[in-house]
């Protein structure tokens, strides 16, 4: 998001950066049509196979969260080009569509699985998680309304973004992520699962006190779910591990923390769900306080090359 509160997008081949560095195979930095502004960091979710499952449509959707506090979604198309040439801007963008008239006072989170794309974000009025879903094809389908979360357990209240990804494995739900806040026992991240039609309740996961909003991802590889947070007290970036098989969860463990130092706002990660080409490969963009993006990738599994 620019300082004209609208969102800007770059796309680039991901081949041959496996140390984190920038990769010269970058479209132009380019401005998402509409007039409409935005006061939240975007999400953004991949369609291919899922949207058309016989074939790939290179095909996105972005939401936001807009000056009036509403959850917009827009989709695109993502030129494929040949391997070793600069990928093209995004095209055949569709119009800004209102989610619902409900507010918020978050960023939305955006994942796609079992035929269905689900947004989530935390509702102004009363501070609940709420999710919203949609059929795909996505050209095709409607949102539809407003499905309410538990209350989290008191006395914790709902803080920043929360993050989603379907989860397969033991799960085979949408797993929705957000960090809460008491006055005694401090931060903490709390988990539920949505099916597209219902909640189960929030647990507490973790011991360690995050200080930024979660990212999640899913590898289908190996049935793993990742969750990525800068931490509370620590410098750098940490991802922990659950396994889809056991739900067993790997403890924190720290990423390229000398690249990210100071870094603020929660990370965005490369999401493996429908996207056979990134099966296999963590991608992470973390945003430092100059303003720049920093983007790191490392192979299944080893998450501190």
């Amino acid at each position: 998001r620019d300082s004209s509160l609208k969102y800007k997008s770059v796309t680039w081949d991901s081949s041959g950066i496996p140390d984190g560095s920038v990769n010269p195979r970058a479209s132009l930095w380019s401005t998402w049509p509409g007039t409409r502004n935005f006061k939240s960091k975007p999400a953004c979710a991949n369609l291919d196979p899922v949207d058309v499952p016989t074939q790939r449509t290179y095909k996105i959707v972005l939401a936001g969260v807009d000056t009036a506090d509403h959850i917009f979604t827009s989709a695109a198309q993502a030129n494929a080009v040949a391997d070793g040439s600069a990928p093209d801007v995004p095209s055949s963008i569709t119009p800004w569509l209102k989610v619902s008239d409900r507010t918020f006072a978050s960023g939305p989170s955006i994942s796609v699985g079992s035929n269905l794309i689900v947004v989530v974000g935390r509702g102004k009025v009363d501070n609940r998680i709420y999710a919203f879903r949609r059929s795909l094809p996505y050209d095709t389908g409607t949102w539809s309304f407003s499905v309410p979360a538990p209350p989290l357990p008191s006395p914790y209240t709902a803080q920043g973004s929360p993050a989603i990804a379907f989860t397969l494995g033991e799960v085979n739900q949408f797993t929705v992520m957000v960090r809460a806040q008491d006055a005694t026992f401090g931060q903490r991240y709390f988990r539920s699962h949505f099916d597209g039609f219902s909640w189960t309740t929030w647990d507490p996961i973790l011991s360690w006190g995050p200080s930024g909003d979660p990212a999640l991802e899913f590898s289908t590889d190996v049935n793993l779910l990742t969750l990525y947070s800068f931490g509370s007290g620590r410098a750098g970036l940490f991802p922990a591990q659950q396994s889809g098989i056991d739900l067993t969860w790997f403890d924190w463990m720290s990423i390229r923390s000398s690249e990210v130092p100071g870094a603020f706002g929660g990370p965005a990660v490369h999401g493996f769900w429908g996207n056979a080409e990134g099966e296999g490969i963590h991608r992470v963009v973390v945003r430092r306080p100059d303003r720049s993006l920093r983007i790191t990738e490392a192979p299944l599994i080893q998450l501190d090359p």
